[in-house]
């Protein structure tokens, strides 16, 4: 386990502003950005605001606080039968690297040397198998009170104390909690992973610092109009037909006529103040015209010939020979010399490069190399795709680098999985799963029917997903095949 401090450095950026009489004064700003494990703050110019914060992030660390340690890791177990390498990071005391193999169905043993044939089902009203005792208790989901068609399932509820958590399946590993540094001010609650949950005080959310910026002091005067107090400040809101500014959010100009499916907002120009709406958007098209009044599906004008329509553009296909191009993708245009092999295109250079998959090497891509992606990363046309787990995310342009994170607390239900604190939930044909642990369930709601391949999760057209397996479909455009390149996007290590 890696002790952090924050180490804030205090940069002056000196800004020059013109005030009325040609007077110039300096400003003064303070670069107070939390940064994590010998980060420094830095300060440097914006186009919107003037200036902005990042870290400055030592070799071996990254994110936006410097907070994500990162390794390299190379996982060369000699995996049978089909088994896939795969790397899983723990952090007790310290931090340590295991290799694994993941074993197909009835596959078992370190190398997924030993074949045992299905005999039994486990049951879905016990935990099977049972949870370590003494580091979790069997609980039952009651899942048929969401919604009648779902079963009940059992799940090991892992227990917590003030050093630290159990998790997994059968809670059969440790977790060290990551200490808050600097503690958590303002009654802010210092999570697992080393975040100040803020939620409670003035507003809610994570804050990678103390809670200071959720500071419990008084707004004087009060906030009107449904203004909320943040630190001391008022911050205001608009709705679709006020938009409320001000020291307390005071002053309110009205949009005329109301803002019909958007925000209505304003602003001061030669001293008239002016109103516009913002119009809410989608994925299947936005809302237009002054009041938002408009729904304007996302197609492609002119239609598309030979490619995709995404976002309202064709993304145009291309095969050994050469490329389509223009607004339709209706021009074909020849650009490789001799012809490109094994699914390879041609590239954007001088006109006779072929642009090889991942798999394939030479001047025609005629060489097999096999898939170079490490850690169970998948090949998909010129990239790896890299895989996740409880412990942390692969990336790297070949899947090489690991960023450790804790594993979720508490555990996420139903069949879900959980990676850097985010929660990744099933569906089926009727509902999809959400919430924090996957908790909830709702009825799908999109509206007008999916294409397929594509189905309807929550309120959206996607590619189909399995978490069960561990693997998602994704449009890569590859060929114009809709949803066409399967990754593998899971595998999670039992040790």
């Amino acid at each position: 386990m890696v002790t952090s401090s924050i180490t804030t450095a205090l940069l002056v950026l000196v800004l020059w502003a013109t005030v009325l009489h040609g007077v110039e004064v300096d400003v003064e700003i303070t670069c107070n950005k939390p940064c994590l494990h010998g980060g420094e703050c830095v300060l440097s110019s914006d186009l919107c605001s003037g200036f902005k914060q990042t870290c400055n992030c030592p070799p071996s660390y990254t994110g936006e606080f410097c907070e994500k340690v990162v390794l390299r890791v190379n996982c060369d177990k000699a995996c049978q039968n089909g088994g896939h390498c795969v790397v899983n990071v723990t952090e007790d005391t310290c931090t340590t690297v295991h290799k694994n193999c993941v074993c197909p169905q009835n596959y078992h043993g370190d190398l997924c040397q030993t074949f045992v044939p299905s005999t039994t089902v486990a049951s879905t009203d016990s935990c099977d198998p049972t949870c370590t005792a003494g580091q979790g208790e069997c609980v039952v989901l009651r899942n048929s009170q969401l919604a009648p068609h779902l079963k009940d399932r059992a799940y090991c509820n892992c227990s917590k104390s003030a050093t630290g958590y159990y998790y997994g399946k059968q809670c059969q590993h440790y977790q060290q909690n990551v200490p808050c540094d600097p503690p958590c001010k303002n009654g802010g609650e210092c999570t697992v992973a080393g975040r100040c949950n803020c939620r409670g005080t003035t507003s809610s959310g994570y804050d990678p610092g103390d809670c200071s910026m959720f500071s419990t002091d008084p707004c004087n005067p009060a906030c009107e109009n449904g203004g909320s107090c943040l630190g001391g400040a008022c911050k205001c809101k608009s709705a679709n037909d006020w938009h409320y500014s001000g020291s307390h959010c005071e002053k309110a100009v009205q949009c005329t006529p109301t803002c019909v499916n958007g925000v209505c907002y304003s602003y001061t120009s030669y001293g008239y103040n002016h109103t516009y709406c913002s119009c809410d958007s989608n994925s299947t098209g936005s809302y237009e015209g002054p009041t938002c009044d408009t729904f304007t599906a996302t197609q492609c004008t002119p239609a598309c010939v030979h490619g995709v329509c995404n976002y309202g553009r064709c993304s145009c296909d291309s095969n050994s020979t050469g490329r389509y191009e223009g607004p339709a993708c209706d021009t074909f245009k020849a650009i490789c010399v001799g012809d490109c092999l094994n699914g390879g295109v041609c590239g954007d250079g001088n006109g006779s490069t072929c642009l090889c998959s991942q798999e394939y090497t030479g001047t025609y891509c005629e060489t097999y190399i096999g898939c170079p992606c490490q850690n169970n990363g998948t090949c998909i046309g010129q990239y790896c795709f890299c895989p996740m787990n409880s412990t942390g995310q692969f990336y790297g342009q070949l899947c090489d680098i690991f960023i450790s994170s804790p594993p979720c607390y508490p555990s996420v239900l139903n069949g879900g999985l959980c990676s850097a604190g985010r929660a990744f939930c099933p569906y089926d044909d009727i509902g999809y799963f959400h919430g924090d642990q996957c908790e909830e369930y709702s009825v799908h709601n999109c509206s007008s029917s999916c294409v397929e391949p594509e189905v309807c999760v929550a309120d959206q057209c996607r590619c189909p997903y399995n978490l069960a397996q561990g693997y998602a479909y994704i449009d890569f455009g590859l060929g114009g095949n809709k949803c066409g390149s399967k990754y593998y996007i899971w595998y999670e290590i039992e040790t």
